[in-house]
């Protein structure tokens, strides 16, 4: 009796074609763009004992051409393929599995450009091309001589060239494809990327971005249906009429036809029917191609510098359904997020500061979601960050199956690019960490300090990666520097600035921390591309809590303060800083000892001299504030800074008065006289902030 394995060894050993197995149920237990294989032993372990296994054949592997002929509903390849009046000859055939159809196998021929798939090609409904990238599924005899292959005809040969001039799929394509799911139930992937269309809305112009990675989750075949009308119920919920339903197909018809042009350039998982226009081999139509191919190059040889059609993006700003973009990763647990996807962010700071825990409570939030994650690490190694994922609470079934890890110590080659190109679309991953900017710089010998070699490097990997759609955050260190302009961007070339298009935060340890010792630190904004947050705003605060059997870490939000609180504050420190001076200042002079906006501590002072705390007197051309008493918020006890650094006892003032406080007064923690930071602190009238040293 001839078994499975008895056929699949034939086509290995006698044709020299390479094979690779299918499930009963039509799923692929193995990457066959790559793994298919004409080892027989490798065939063994796939085929033996497994009867109800199928065979696939990698077409582009075995150097075959196959024109697959089928009837189906309202398709007949037999009768489109006579009408056209194409040429097949006579070669190697057999019916396919569902008994409507035929295999012809064809030599490719050896001197070509690559080769691919096609639906339709020609026009001719239900007549198909596998070739290249595509694979088919044998259902002929067993071999006892090498098959009699015929060169396959020129029409038949099918470019990757042509078939990526793809734009979209046709309403027809569209319901073909939905009607070709294997299974019905999708992905968790797949159901969080849907779960990720905002029931409030959103503008055309995001549309496609959040289809995209939907129709990539879909390309094995599951949960088609479910997630197609999950989509666009989600859509139309905000925007119910005609109109947005069919912007919604336009969307999906293009993130279908890009889906399937990437995967017709990429040896990965199995092929999706593409609608194109094909080249045919005839020498007159080749010609007559060619000619037209130079009109389309000459057209568009302007390339990126083409004008883009911004009507669907004017048409959501004006109707107010496309919202500011927000960021949406890493959340500080106010509904507010840190960074922004597809776009790149950064992080920066000491080491120590704990950027890389920052950036791992980053990935546990994603993995608790439902998201994939990719950690570039160029500092570590796998056992110290899957530890610390652990020790954040991390479902360790999460990490196993969602937490894609990388450690390389070699430049990012195309190779590279390719296999992280394929986890991200593949993977449907939301967040790419790369730890750090520094050690990624030097593994592709980049001057870090070089602007034309930073803007490269960064143009090759972070934008790379975030133009596939996940958040991209890069770590980075800070300069040795004292006040905070300086040290809010990383250190090297300026280059690194412009190259943020989403937010950029310094990352500044409050208080030390350690696996044995609780601390925070202090996540500042150096720049927001967006606006969400501004530049120095204090957005943040990381607090790492060791536990015992492992580690809490929390990001919060900083306490709101009120514009009121913060011209209170600004009076304060004018009030505290005359008074420490002990001589009347000009403006100027207390502009120079009072940090802030020249013209908010102007208007602060007048206030101050209305309501009796300064008082003004001309000397010679100059006009002297006197202080007269002490200005403090409402409700809080403060000390003078004389009392702090002179070493005398520190005795609180009642707010708003100079009258003292009762009570022992004790603890201090100002800052130098002349900072101009001056601040009420370690007050038992005043709580830190949770997690916050008192």
């Amino acid at each position: 009796m001839t078994t499975t394995l008895d056929v699949a060894l034939s086509l290995a050993q006698v044709a020299g074609w390479h094979v690779f197995p299918i499930n009963a149920d039509g799923s692929i237990p193995v990457r066959w763009g790559t793994a298919a294989s004409d080892d027989p032993d490798q065939i063994r372990a796939w085929f033996e004992g497994k009867a109800d296994r199928r065979i696939g054949v990698h077409c582009g592997l075995s150097r075959l051409v196959v024109v697959d002929r089928d009837r189906h509903g309202e398709k007949d390849g037999f009768v489109s393929l006579e009408q056209a009046g194409r040429d097949l000859p006579k070669t190697f055939h057999y019916t396919s599995r569902s008994g409507n159809g035929r295999h012809d196998v064809y030599r490719a021929p050896k001197e070509s450009a690559p080769l691919t798939i096609a639906a339709d090609v020609h026009g001719m409904s239900g007549v198909d091309i596998r070739a290249g990238v595509g694979m088919v599924a044998y259902n002929g005899p067993l071999l006892t001589e090498e098959p009699k292959l015929a060169k396959a005809p020129g029409w038949a040969c099918v470019t990757k060239r042509d078939a990526a001039a793809v734009g979209s799929a046709t309403p027809a394509e569209v319901e073909e494809w939905i009607a070709a799911e294997r299974k019905s139930k999708p992905s968790d992937a797949t159901r969080a990327l849907v779960e990720a269309i905002p029931l409030d809305g959103a503008g055309n112009h995001d549309l496609l971005t959040l289809l995209l990675p939907i129709a990539s989750s879909l390309a094995d075949g599951r949960g088609r249906a479910w997630a197609v009308e999950a989509a666009r119920e989600r859509w139309t919920r905000h925007h119910p009429d005609r109109k947005q339903a069919r912007a919604f197909d336009r969307a999906l018809a293009k993130a279908i036809a890009r889906v399937r042009a990437e995967e017709l350039t990429t040896l990965d998982w199995s092929p999706v029917n593409a609608s194109v226009t094909y080249v045919d081999h005839d020498p007159e139509e080749w010609a007559a191609n060619e000619k037209a191919q130079r009109r389309s190059v000459k057209k568009h040889a302007v390339g990126s510098w083409a004008l883009v059609d911004v009507s669907e993006v004017l048409e959501g700003i004006v109707s107010g359904s496309t919202p500011p973009e927000r960021p949406l990763v890493l959340d500080r647990g106010d509904g507010q997020a840190l960074f922004y996807a597809g776009r790149r962010n950064g992080v920066h700071g000491e080491s120590g500061s704990g950027k890389s825990w920052l950036a791992l409570l980053a990935a546990a939030q994603e993995l608790a979601a439902g998201h994939a994650c990719l950690y570039i690490d160029y500092e570590d190694g796998a056992r110290g960050i899957v530890q610390r994922l652990v020790d954040l609470g991390t479902d360790p079934s999460a990490i196993a199956e969602r937490f894609h890890y990388v450690n390389p110590d070699q430049p990012f080659t195309d190779a590279a690019a390719k296999a992280l190109k394929k986890i991200i679309r593949r993977r449907s991953v939301t967040l790419v960490v790369v730890d750090s900017t520094g050690e990624g710089m030097a593994a592709d010998g980049t001057s870090p300090n070089d602007d034309d070699d930073v803007a490269r490097w960064f143009k090759r990997v972070p934008t790379f990666l975030a133009r596939l759609g996940p958040a991209v955050v890069v770590l980075d260190h800070s300069p040795k520097a004292t006040d905070l302009n300086s040290r809010l961007w990383p250190i090297g070339s300026q280059r690194k600035r412009a190259a943020i298009d989403g937010a950029q935060y310094l990352q500044e340890a409050a208080q030390p921390f350690s696996r044995d010792n609780a601390g925070w630190a202090k996540i500042i904004c150096a720049k927001d591309r967006h606006g969400t947050y501004a530049r120095a705003e204090h957005v943040a605060s990381l607090h790492v809590t060791p536990t015992g059997s492992g580690v809490h870490v929390e990001l919060v939000a900083p306490p709101k303060v009120t514009p009121v609180d913060k011209r209170a504050a600004l009076m304060e420190r004018i009030s505290a800083t005359l008074e420490t001076m002990g001589a009347p200042l000009t403006m100027r002079a207390l502009r120079d000892h009072v940090k802030g906006n020249a013209s908010e501590i102007a208007e602060a002072t007048r206030e101050l001299v209305a309501r009796g705390f300064i008082e003004v007197h001309q000397v010679g051309q100059s006009l002297r504030h006197h202080h007269v008493k002490r200005f403090s918020q409402p409700g809080t006890a403060v000390t003078s800074p004389l009392d702090s650094a002179g070493g005398t006892d520190a005795v609180p003032l009642r707010a708003g008065t100079a009258e003292p406080v009762s009570g022992d007064g004790s603890g201090t923690g100002q800052e130098p006289v002349g900072t101009g930071a001056y601040r009420a602190s370690r007050k038992t009238s005043i709580k830190p902030s949770k997690g916050a040293p008192s």
